[in-house]
């Protein structure tokens, strides 16, 4: 009965262990990512945190864009007419 007691204890432990973690790395992303590459860079390793869902987003809309002159002013053209402008 006390080692269930303990390893319920120690998995509650290292469940809040891990949010906490991951609650503080979402808030302090940009530090943490220049905490990370500054520690690989101390190592000899360059290396730049990976694009946020947001960042690969944007860059892919600019891909269209870029692939279709044109397309931004026709997009936003649309959009005006939606918003009745």
């Amino acid at each position: 009965m006390a080692d269930a007691q303990k390893d319920a204890t120690r998995k509650a432990v290292n469940e809040s262990y891990s949010k906490a973690g991951a609650a503080l790395i979402a808030a302090h992303r940009d530090e943490f990512n220049s905490l990370r590459k500054q520690i690989l860079a101390d190592a000899g390793i360059d290396w730049s945190p990976p694009l946020s869902r947001e960042e690969r987003d944007e860059q892919t809309v600019q891909e269209i864009l870029d692939r279709n002159p044109g397309l931004a002013e026709r997009l936003a053209g649309k959009a005006q007419i939606a918003r009745g402008i």
